[in-house]
């Protein structure tokens, strides 16, 4: 009786303990995505100053000349070094296993990260040295990402929020 119970559980063990992990990687951020009530931008010089707790970062692009293209991929903008930004597509659908997609011609958001886990956010969006957005917030909890699962490494905590200039 011992036997066959050890012959059942050895394998399991050893199975389990020889788990491969992927090598997907994952950092730690806290995201602000801001869109407009219809997905369109008016065209002007936009700046997105962000403070996340003592770190001050900033970014800019122009609508139309920095708009996603036809190719429905998120495009890059210009921002201080450590934070990253993009004007990324509102998309009819996506192809399977990609972030590409077909986009809705004229429409995206931004989506800004600032890099770690701060505790507090404040952003202003302006166009043409205008505020349009003034927002602070305080974040008490980020989500735990595990891309590679919980056995594996890494482990990352993001978060995220959405706004809508008015």
């Amino acid at each position: 009786m011992i036997r066959a119970g050890l012959l059942f559980f050895v394998p399991l063990a050893l199975l389990t303990a020889c788990q491969e992990c992927s090598t997907e990687s994952c950092t730690d951020y806290a995201k602000v995505a801001i869109n407009t009530v219809d997905g369109t931008w008016i065209d002007g010089h936009y700046s997105l100053e962000l403070e996340a707790d003592d770190a001050v970062y900033s970014c800019t692009f122009t609508t139309p000349d920095d708009a996603p293209d036809e190719t429905g991929a998120p495009r890059p903008i210009e921002c201080t070094s450590t934070m990253e930004a993009f004007l990324v597509p509102f998309c009819d659908w996506y192809e399977l296993g990609s972030d590409i997609c077909n986009p809705l011609p004229g429409k995206f958001f931004l989506e800004a990260r600032a890099p770690g886990t701060p505790k507090n956010l404040h952003f202003v969006l302006s166009r043409d040295d205008k505020a349009l957005l003034d927002r602070t917030m305080n974040i008490y909890m980020y989500g735990t990402v595990q891309p590679n699962g919980a056995e594996c490494g890494p482990t990352c905590h993001q978060y995220g929020s959405g706004y809508t200039v008015p």
